[in-house]
């Protein structure tokens, strides 16, 4: 926020927020084996914790004074609706951020917010899915929309992001799916 400290507030019409940090988190063990506090809080923390914080925190920044539009987007996935084998980190923080924005959407109805899930891109953490993850299953799933050329691109699910928000067919805190009919 030091790059806002000499800014004049009132000469941003509008704000564009998207959260989008995210890591996996261990994938190596089931739910009864996670019994490390520290892990939880590290995980919470990154995941979580911070993107609520630092969200509030620019909220803050550009309230109602500043007479700001706001278009708040939290990344999401559908591992947030749908539990996956070895990824309770992951999917129960993509869930838990993913109600908090909707709960922040209710609160703030001026404020245009949307949840939206990429699908499965070709990243880093696509690869670190491939390599890593213990269920044997899905990690094959996913090694197998490398070979078929499934994945997405960062490109499409950027354009198709665009395209949702142009669009405006969503309620404020919808999730909203790159597969999802528009």
């Amino acid at each position: 926020m030091q790059s806002l400290k000499d800014q004049t507030l009132h000469q941003f019409d509008r704000i564009v927020v998207i959260h989008n940090v995210g890591s996996l988190g261990p994938m190596n063990q089931c739910t009864n084996d996670l019994t490390d506090i520290n892990v939880w809080h590290d995980y919470y923390d990154l995941n979580v914790f911070v993107p609520a914080i630092l969200n509030g925190v620019i909220m803050q920044i550009f309230n109602e004074k500043t007479n700001t539009e706001k278009l708040v987007v939290n990344i999401t996935s559908l591992y947030g609706t749908k539990p996956g084998k070895y990824l309770s980190y992951y999917c129960s923080g993509k869930a838990a951020r993913e109600m908090f924005f909707k709960v922040f959407a209710v609160e703030n109805p001026e404020i245009n917010v949307l949840n939206y899930s990429p699908g499965p891109v070709e990243t880093d953490m696509y690869y670190e899915i491939c390599n890593d993850l213990a269920d044997k299953q899905v990690k094959t799933e996913f090694k197998d929309m490398l070979t078929k050329k499934t994945v997405l691109t960062c490109e499409q699910t950027v354009n198709r992001l665009l395209m949702v928000l142009k669009e405006q067919k969503y309620k404020s805190g919808d999730h909203v799916d790159y597969y999802d009919e528009l």
